[in-house]
């Protein structure tokens, strides 16, 4: 299947279908071809696991419609259009990229489960559950609206430099989100060792102006009260948000960028999808 291009409108011959209880509606996809669905598919896809090095590509497209979808290893999925009803789940170095279409159904789960070095890039869509990253992913936001929270840990990092999220940012184990743009819910969280890093100016903490480090206040979340931060981000964009930092070792970092408006520098020109070329 290397160098192979492929729309999915029936299993083919690398896609296997197990109905064991194990591996019950699960289709396989490998090989280092490209996969273009752009029909409805009733059964969860892995792509490439246990299989570094192949690269297999999958795009969904208008009319493409799939529950679940987990990337490994050197996988790229590039969602252009279509629905995946429950989640992406990338992992091992894949790579996703999301410029359109519709990931989750029920607001209540992730819209995005990314581990273990994985990278996802997101300027567009619908998302209407959350973002959850932990041990070492990398999601970029530019783009698009997430209808749950942002949940990081375990080393992971978030850049936003645009989108809407309306729930709250949460930060654990030495994670770190990175903000220039966007449109924020009411709560950023802050535990154990974590950082949020804000890009703007004008800068304020309960109406008073403010620059530097933010950090908490008594070090214990039983006595630690809601602070408000307001400023402007480096997009332009107006931030007024409340804040919890429940950790002495967890803070809030704020970067001035001088003037009000400038091209949000985290995320430009590895935020947009691309399809690897195929032959």
């Amino acid at each position: 299947m290397k160098n192979a291009r492929m729309t999915i409108i029936a299993i083919t011959a690398a896609i296997f279908v197990f109905d064991s209880p194990l591996f019950a509606d699960v289709m396989w996809l490998w090989g280092g071809g490209t996969y273009n669905i752009n029909t409805e598919i009733t059964a969860s896809i892995l792509v490439d696991e246990y299989r570094p090095g192949d690269g297999t590509t999958v795009n969904l497209l208008k009319g493409g419609k799939i529950p679940i979808i987990t990337m490994c290893e050197d996988s790229l999925l590039n969602v252009v259009d279509g629905e995946v009803t429950q989640r992406i789940a990338p992992a091992h170095r894949s790579q996703v990229n999301i410029s359109g279409g519709i990931i989750g159904e029920n607001p209540s789960f992730p819209s995005i489960l990314a581990e273990d070095y994985s990278q996802t890039h997101i300027s567009g869509g619908i998302l209407n559950g959350g973002l959850n990253t932990i041990d070492y992913s990398q999601i970029y936001l530019s783009g698009g609206w997430v209808g749950q929270n942002i949940w990081t840990s375990n080393d992971s990092h978030v850049y936003i430099s645009g989108g809407t999220i309306n729930g709250p940012i949460y930060t654990f184990h030495n994670s770190i989100v990175d903000i220039s743009g966007g449109n924020f819910g009411d709560l950023f969280y802050l535990d154990n060792s974590s950082t949020i890093i804000i890009n703007g100016s004008n800068f304020a903490v309960d109406g008073v102006p403010f620059s530097g480090e933010i950090l908490s206040i008594t070090g214990d979340p039983w006595e630690e009260s809601l602070r408000n931060l307001t400023g402007i981000l480096a997009s332009g964009e107006l931030l007024d948000t409340d804040f919890w930092i429940i950790s002495s070792d967890a803070k809030i970092i704020l970067t001035p960028v001088p003037g009000t408006i400038i091209l949000g520098l985290i995320g430009l020109g590895i935020g947009g999808w691309k399809l690897r070329k195929s032959i």
